[in-house]
């Protein structure tokens, strides 16, 4: 299990990267910093994959697909902005070395949150589970995936077909990466895709800090400031047999 979220977790940032440079690589400018031309391809990348596979399994009866229009009205806006790029410039659209050497920093900046959470997810003899949120959360995810209907109901009587508020962005990915790994719903939640998310929280920060100052201390400490502080107030070590995840 161990070996595929490791994999799982490189393969989706690999992924997500890829996808979201297809999408933002004709509307950049020669003026931004490489690494937030690297985080921004990996936030779109990850926002247009969860968006996509929403529609899908949903048959578009998504709240997400709001966020999708927004942002084809962006893009297409951005493209009026820029009308002398041409489908030419894709040739040379992953030869930026430089972008995939913030690729693999990223990934290893990945392993050091995938050390972390995995320890909370693997300690024996009884294994240790973040906050019992995780347990909804993660069965909320997999009845996204069952009957493709955006509801916070605990239970889906067959009656229900509108899609109601709730953040399923985080949901609809946890199911996604279920899908394709074909790890366990959990394990998943509190490894896999804390891992990625805490990577792209992390990298944002970085970006931030880096436009204010050059400061390697700034930059640190905004690393640990949106980082450490949540994973110490969150992960409240609750045993199974304390909190009826079992």
């Amino acid at each position: 299990m161990n070996w595929i979220a490791l994999v799982a977790i490189i393969v989706s940032i690999v992924v997500l990267y890829f996808v979201g440079t297809i999408i933002t690589y004709p509307f950049r400018t020669n003026d931004n910093d490489s690494l937030y031309d690297t985080f921004v391809s990996l936030l779109v990348g990850f926002l247009a994959v969860t968006m996509g596979y929403a529609i899908v399994k949903t048959g578009g009866n998504t709240v997400l697909i709001i966020s999708a229009i927004i942002g084809l009205a962006y893009l297409i806006h951005a493209r009026m902005k820029n009308p002398l790029f041409s489908m030419n410039s894709y040739s040379n659209v992953f030869k930026r070395y430089e972008e995939w050497r913030n690729v693999l920093a990223i990934i290893v900046l990945s392993l050091l949150f995938f050390v972390y959470f995995l320890f909370f997810a693997s300690k024996t003899p009884i294994n240790y589970i973040p906050h019992f949120d995780d347990v909804y959360y993660t069965f909320l995810s997999t009845k996204l995936g069952c009957f493709g209907i955006e509801t916070s109901n605990s239970v889906y009587d067959g009656n229900w077909h509108i899609a109601t508020p709730y953040h399923y962005v985080e949901l609809w990915f946890l199911n996604l990466l279920v899908s394709v790994f074909k790890t366990n719903p959990m394990f998943t939640y509190a490894v896999i895709e804390r891992t990625i998310g805490c990577t792209l929280l992390a990298v944002g920060m970085i970006v931030i800090a880096r436009h204010y100052s050059k400061s390697k201390w700034l930059i640190i400490i905004g690393i640990f400031s949106i980082t450490i502080c949540p994973f110490l107030l969150d992960n409240s070590v609750i045993e199974q047999k304390q909190c009826l995840a079992y």
